[in-house]
């Protein structure tokens, strides 16, 4: 605030814009979020009214986040839409791309799949244009990821196995585990038991290996869900209580909840009311 108050004395508009947003981060680490977007906000105003174009996006990209954490769903996808705009009048297609990426996670995020695949193909074709092929894995795994939430199997594969490909082709193979965990889980959908716990298994010695607790937690919640309709209950009792060790519950509600209901209805089966 005192730095604040010196630049507002010499008139240094740039140096406002940035301490205002400096502030912003400030509250948003003491997650007082509505204070970070005000601050947030002021440091976009003067960063628009001196044309300060860097700045503004900045902001606008934290205001985003800030908003998607919250949970104002609108308000995020407003805020983005409008970095992704000045990019484009930019002509900076690699940024452009980078931002619908993050777009897209905001879509899916929410649940608006149809969005977010929309959104990846635009980012695809942007990609493709500036030929960045190294960039396509990423890509044609969160397009898959989308389509197996839509249900479209079929179509998730094929984009999936392009993202192992690619993967594969520029050596990046830590990255590997995503794609190969969402075949796994089409597969274990399916019933298609030995596929899937083929590709599930080199997902998770990947996430091992990278001590990715989260991908982890997915292949553990796959293989006990198996292993449930193999009729190996109490292996599969074990094997979820395994992924729900991995991290506190609140961390990732979306994924665990259902894994707890999977926990429970077999519980229930085994006639042991206390874990159930």
């Amino acid at each position: 605030r005192r730095a604040l108050g010196l630049q507002e004395k010499t008139g240094n508009k740039i140096n406002q814009s940035g301490i205002l947003m400096n502030i912003g981060l400030v509250y948003l680490h003491q997650k007082k979020y509505k204070a970070a977007i005000e601050e947030y906000e002021k440091g976009m105003a003067i960063a628009r009214e001196i044309k300060h174009l860097e700045f503004e996006i900045k902001a606008l990209v934290s205001i985003a986040s800030i908003h998607k954490d919250y949970g104002n769903f609108p308000r995020s996808i407003e805020a983005k839409q409008k970095a992704i705009d000045i990019y484009r009048e930019l002509g900076d297609k690699s940024k452009e791309a980078n931002q619908l990426l993050s777009l897209s996670r905001i879509y899916e995020n929410f649940e608006e799949y149809k969005s977010s695949i929309s959104t990846l193909s635009a980012a695809l074709s942007i990609i493709k244009e500036i030929e960045k092929p190294s960039r396509l894995g990423s890509v044609y795994d969160n397009i898959g990821r989308s389509l197996v939430q839509e249900g479209s199997y079929d179509s998730a594969l094929v984009y999936l196995r392009k993202s192992v490909s690619n993967y594969k082709q520029y050596q990046k193979t830590s990255r590997l585990r995503f794609p190969l965990y969402n075949i796994g889980n089409i597969y274990q959908i399916q019933g298609q038991h030995d596929s899937a716990n083929l590709y599930i298994q080199q997902s998770y010695d990947i996430a091992i290996d990278r001590k990715d607790d989260y991908i982890q937690m997915l292949c553990l919640s796959d293989i006990g869900r198996i292993q449930a309709k193999e009729g190996r209950k109490r292996l599969a009792l074990s094997t979820f209580d395994q992924a729900l060790s991995l991290n506190p519950l609140q961390k990732y509600p979306k994924t665990k909840m259902p894994l707890l209901e999977d926990a429970y209805e077999i519980s229930t089966e085994l006639d042991s009311p206390n874990l159930a």
